[in-house]
């Protein structure tokens, strides 16, 4: 997603217009406080987690995720799996929008195809 999501102009600008964007590694092995709280990384087996990946995504690990916040720090979803910019754009103006907040993802993407 780096190199081909990341690099596009328009999901560039809506994630710099919506979203405070934070790139965390998993398998970041230092300690991190987030929102009060002190997350460790935990080694297992051949590699570990750092507790705040598994806390965000509350033990549904995939590699890449996206995880989306409100203001409060809640959850509103994650979204796990490499996107192509076009779809990615979708789910940006969704949530950076507040459309999750009247519509479902389905009626939203009726919605949009109109």
């Amino acid at each position: 997603m780096d190199r081909n999501t990341f690099t596009d102009s328009d999901v560039i600008s809506h994630i710099n217009n919506n979203f405070v964007a934070i790139k965390f590694d998993a398998e970041y092995q230092n300690s991190v406080t987030f929102n009060n709280n002190l997350y460790k990384y935990v080694r297992s087996g051949r590699k570990g987690i750092n507790e705040l990946a598994y806390y965000l995504t509350n033990g549904n690990l995939s590699y890449p995720m996206t995880i989306f916040l409100d203001e409060n720090y809640q959850l509103i979803t994650l979204l796990p799996g490499y996107h192509k910019p076009n779809f990615y754009n979708l789910v940006l103006k969704y949530i950076g929008e507040d459309h999750w907040k009247s519509q479902s993802w389905d009626e939203y993407l009726k919605n949009s195809k109109k």
